[in-house]
């Protein structure tokens, strides 16, 4: 059998001085009859942009899930908080960097390190 959903989301952002952006975001997905699991998730973020070489942004982010279950009752969630950097080294090459923490403080705590350099080619 199949089911039916709503869904809501609000977006905001705001830029309160030159540079800098800040972002937000939550959004809700219901079965419309309860019998299967809901999802909160919400994210923030902000973005600056130091000149038009760097940007540094962080965002954290949060999502849990209600078991609309009564044989499976309770909620899981996933959090996540990270960091990133951009460099422009030159007109063609840049190299990025950051951090990720999921789910920090529980028994379940990871870390995830990127970086990467990318280069153009061809004009």
């Amino acid at each position: 059998t199949g089911g039916s959903a709503r869904a809501w989301s609000l977006d905001g952002r705001w830029t309160p001085v030159r540079g800098i952006d800040m972002l937000g975001a939550v959004s809700r997905t219901d079965a419309i009859d309860g019998s299967g699991p809901g999802t909160l998730s919400q994210s923030a973020a902000v973005q600056w942009t130091a000149s038009p070489r760097l940007q540094v942004s962080t965002t954290y982010s949060h999502t849990t899930s209600n078991f609309g279950n009564a044989l499976v009752a309770g909620s899981s969630g996933r959090e996540i908080v990270s960091i990133r950097t951009d460099w422009a080294l030159f007109r063609h090459g840049s190299v990025a960097a950051g951090v990720a923490y999921v789910d920090p403080g529980t028994s379940r705590e990871t870390r995830q390190l990127n970086a990467s350099w990318n280069q153009r080619l061809w004009r």
